[in-house]
């Protein structure tokens, strides 16, 4: 999520969903890796919305943090 852009920016905001990555990732999407790491909620969201998007497991990547 972007909480806080600054004034200028223009791009997309809040929270990486199905819908934005739907928008953002190419038609060939189910054949790239993605590689991804921030905190579990993030995480598991992201994973969640690529999986909708027939992108097979074996192609995420994943490394959570916990804030301490």
């Amino acid at each position: 999520m972007l909480q806080e852009p600054p004034a200028q920016w223009s791009g997309e905001r809040g929270f990486v969903t199905e819908d934005l990555l739907r928008r953002h990732l190419p038609a060939t999407r189910h054949r790239l890796a993605y590689f991804l790491c921030g905190p579990t909620p993030m995480t598991a969201a992201v994973e969640r919305a690529l999986g909708a998007l027939s992108v097979p497991a074996a192609q995420v990547h994943s490394e959570i943090f916990d804030w301490v």
